[in-house]
């Protein structure tokens, strides 16, 4: 970006994406989007609207919604920061760095299933 104009034109093209991501959003239930770039932002002010104009319930499950788009945009914006730093001293290895954090995610998102109580029984009666 070299002027305002270019300034002006990339915050146009921004807004008219995401009200594109939104409209066909809303429209298919939260299931479709159109735009990669503007999909996590969409869904953030699309989650905030409905955190402040919601029912109770809506309102905390809102909520919910914007502390798990933030965190997700977060995390995008500090890796952006951080692996071009990294990669000047440690070249293609800086790919390794989300590993550890991914690892992390998929222990938390994904537990362990536990059998019940009468699965353990039969099991050790087996």
């Amino acid at each position: 970006m070299e002027t305002y104009q270019d300034f002006v034109l990339l915050g146009i093209l921004a807004f008219v994406s995401g009200l594109q991501n939104a409209v066909v959003s809303v429209a298919t239930g939260n299931a479709v989007r159109t735009t990669h770039v503007t999909g996590p932002a969409t869904d953030l002010a699309v989650f905030l609207a409905q955190a402040v104009s919601g029912g109770a319930t809506n309102r905390r499950t809102a909520r919910r919604h914007v502390r798990l788009r933030l965190v997700k945009i977060g995390s995008f914006v500090l890796g952006g920061v951080i692996a071009p730093l990294c990669a000047s001293r440690v070249d293609y290895l800086v790919f390794l760095a989300p590993i550890v954090p991914l690892a992390v995610g998929v222990f938390v998102a994904f537990p362990r299933e536990r059998a019940t109580p009468s699965e353990e029984s039969s099991t050790a009666i087996s």
